[in-house]
């Protein structure tokens, strides 16, 4: 949490998610693959929350329709979207 938010992220690769979570240093970090797996789980729907604050990663290579997924959750709750390029 900082300043209330909760801190998500994460990217394609295991190795840019890695370096997003050592940069950032507090949140949870997955790849983008992980989180849908993740918040397909019956226990998981409500995770992302209107104080999100959703970190992508090389964000350029994300297909489209995989950020349509995220952009939309975000959305939904009210939590913000952040797209860092490469």
């Amino acid at each position: 949490m900082l300043n209330g938010y909760q801190i998500l992220g994460g990217s394609m690769s295991g190795v840019a998610t890695d370096n997003l979570a050592s940069s950032c240093g507090k949140g949870t970090f997955r790849t983008l693959a992980g989180w849908k797996l993740f918040l397909q789980g019956k226990d998981n729907a409500n995770f992302i929350k209107e104080k999100s604050l959703f970190i992508i990663d090389e964000a350029s290579m994300v297909d489209v329709d995989d950020l349509e997924v995220f952009a939309t959750k975000l959305s939904e709750v009210g939590g913000k979207l952040i797209l860092i390029g490469d």
